[in-house]
């Protein structure tokens, strides 16, 4: 993946409108990226829809690639009971 397709990645995943073809293809490009087989990985990413830990493994595999690229996130103040706010992603 490039930087710039993590980068539109990324602001998606951050105003909750990320489209089920960038998931599957963050998590698919995470697992050749990790040495996986791509057999084994297209099966990983069809489960991996159906646990309740989804975000977690969408959330490992986007900030992986955030520190590979170094994109830097400004976000608003944390306030207790709310979600920090994207900015600007660099």
């Amino acid at each position: 993946m490039t930087r710039e397709e993590i980068l539109q990645i990324a602001k998606a995943y951050y105003t909750d409108k990320l489209h089920v073809e960038d998931i599957d293809k963050l998590l698919l490009e995470y697992c050749t990226e990790m040495k996986k087989p791509i057999n084994d990985s297209m099966v990983f990413v069809q489960l991996c829809k159906r646990t309740p830990f989804f975000n977690v493994i969408v959330s490992t595999a986007l900030e992986y690639y955030q520190k590979k690229f170094t994109l830097s996130l400004l976000l608003t103040n944390y306030k207790e009971g709310f979600k920090p706010t994207v900015l600007l992603i660099y």
